[in-house]
């Protein structure tokens, strides 16, 4: 007698960006993937948000040909960054190079996303829940999720005393694809990012912003927010206007030094993405780190893997793996975390003597070269 209880190489739990873009990259290896996910919430909302993506990142949607149509990317020559005080910086982009990095918009590398797992044959998508017999589970998902709880991860947290507020807006003077960031004297951040739509007057708004000053900015007309919004970046692009709704969510820095293990419920595991780590946006590396770790594990796996079609390697070697991969991840996460809560700590303090230093150094490290050409690198 056979068991009912479907057979896969392996099972990833969350079908986000990182989930299913590791689908992708295990299954055109040759493996069999279960990709779990909820059942969706119908909702007639439209995902407001924009992604800041990375050459890696572009170069990792492209292999799995999830990168979407131009329509729905904007490549940025050049970042602007604004202190409370005066300090300014100015990034461009090397000549030879496409961009600094890519604004993305989330529904539209959402759909290419689903389209690709849709059609791929090594790929079969489950509800959440359902018994698989693998041997490796990849938890992609969040990190308040049911089966994190399960696992009994534990996470270091700083809860900041802020909210993202996101939106989109169209602007009275083109953006020229130039990506700009205000540090304020009340220690919010506010980003606007270069949209293609409207031939470049178009932008995506991310305003990091105390906790009630941002619910009452959520809560506030479309004629007062645009006002406060116009003030906060001295209306470096004109006048605005609201072209979506708004969207808000608490900022926080999370992440686990407990990357893999075993549980009698899963076996083997192994996590990545939000699952692993979450930091503040303000340097707009979040989704960059997940697909990162997307890109390391499936590495590792096809080393276990070796030349046969068949995923069966030894629980040592396999073990081996997976420690690796964390102790990489673990690092390259780590430093951005470090800055993103630094910066974020930096324009947070009140402080006269403190304000007047950090616009100081913005303005040295626009005349020096070298650290700029240092940054470039990072943000590419």
């Amino acid at each position: 007698m056979t068991s009912s209880i479907p057979s896969f190489d392996i099972c990833i739990h969350g079908a986000g960006f990182v989930g299913r873009t590791l689908s992708l990259l295990l299954a055109r290896q040759g493996l069999r993937v279960a990709l779990l996910s909820h059942e969706p919430v119908q909702t007639e909302s439209v995902d407001i948000r924009a992604f800041a993506l990375s050459a890696s990142s572009k170069d990792l949607l492209t292999s799995v040909n999830a990168w979407p149509l131009d329509a729905a990317i904007t490549p940025v020559l050049s970042m602007q960054v604004f202190g409370d005080a005066g300090g300014y910086v100015q990034l461009d982009v090397p000549e030879h190079a496409e961009a600094l990095n890519w604004i993305v918009d989330v529904p539209a590398l959402e759909n290419v996303l689903k389209e690709q797992v849709a059609g791929e044959p090594n790929v079969v998508c489950l509800a959440e829940g359902t018994a698989c017999q693998v041997k490796l589970h990849v938890v992609c998902e969040g990190r308040t999720s049911r089966i994190t709880t399960e696992l009994g991860l534990k996470f270091e947290m700083i809860r900041y005393p802020q909210h993202a507020i996101a939106a989109r807006l169209m602007c009275e003077l083109p953006h020229d694809k130039a990506a700009r960031q205000w540090f304020t004297e009340r220690g919010e951040v506010l980003a606007l990012l270069p949209m293609q739509g409207n031939a470049g007057h178009e932008v995506a708004l991310v305003w990091s912003l105390e906790s009630n000053r941002a619910k009452a900015m959520l809560a506030a007309s479309d004629a007062d927010f645009t006002a406060a919004l116009e003030a906060s970046c001295n209306k470096a692009l004109g006048a605005m206007q609201l072209s979506s709704s708004r969207a808000l969510w608490p900022l926080q820095l999370a992440r686990t030094d407990q990357w893999t293990g075993q549980s009698s419920a899963l076996g083997t595991w192994v996590i990545a993405g939000d699952a692993a780590h979450t930091v503040h946006p303000l340097a707009g590396q979040g989704l960059n780190l997940g697909l990162g770790d997307a890109a390391y594990l499936a590495k590792a796996l096809t080393e276990v893997q070796g030349d046969s079609p068949l995923f069966r390697p030894t629980q040592t070697k396999l073990n081996r793996a997976l420690q690796s991969y964390a102790r990489a991840r673990l690092a390259a996460a780590a430093p951005i975390a470090g800055v993103t809560d630094s910066l974020h700590l930096l324009f947070a303090r009140d402080s006269v003597l403190l304000a007047r230093a950090r616009n100081l150094g913005m303005s040295w490290l626009n005349r020096a070269s070298s650290v700029k050409n240092f940054l470039i690198k990072q943000a590419q």
